[in-house]
C-alpha cells in the first residue's frame, strides 16, 4: 500500500484487508468461487462474511485476498490482486478493470 497515490491510500485506508488461504465454507456458500483469489465485500453485503464469524462488515468494507489461489504466489501476484479489489472498493467494476488492462 505504500506505492499507492496518497489520494488513492486515503480513499482505501479505512476498509479492512483480510489474508486467508482460501474462501470460507460461508462464504462459498454465499456465492463466492472456490478458486477465488480476491474479493471486495462491500459494508451492506453483510450475508456475505469471508471470516465465517457472523460480524457485520466493517463500516467501509472488506478487501480479502487469498492466498492459494493466487498462481504464481509472489509480490506482484498478491499486489495485482489487493489492487484489483482495491479499485472495486472505489467503485470500478469489472467492465472498468477490463478497458484499462486490468
Amino acid at each position: 500500500m505504500a506505492r499507492l497515490p496518497a489520494h488513492v491510500f486515503h480513499a482505501i485506508e479505512a476498509i479492512e484487508v483480510i489474508v486467508s488461504d482460501h474462501p470460507t465454507p460461508g462464504a462459498v456458500r454465499s456465492g463466492v468461487r472456490e478458486d477465488a483469489a480476491g474479493l471486495f465485500v462491500e459494508p451492506d453485503q453483510r450475508t456475505l462474511d469471508p471470516t465465517d464469524d457472523d460480524e457485520p462488515a466493517p463500516p467501509r468494507g472488506w478487501i480479502v485476498v487469498f492466498l492459494d489461489n493466487i498462481r504464481p504466489l509472489d509480490g506482484p501476484g498478491v499486489q495485482a490482486i489487493f489492487m484489483h479489489e482495491a479499485a472495486h472498493a472505489l467503485g470500478l467494476d469489472e467492465k472498468h478493470l477490463e478497458a484499462v488492462g486490468f
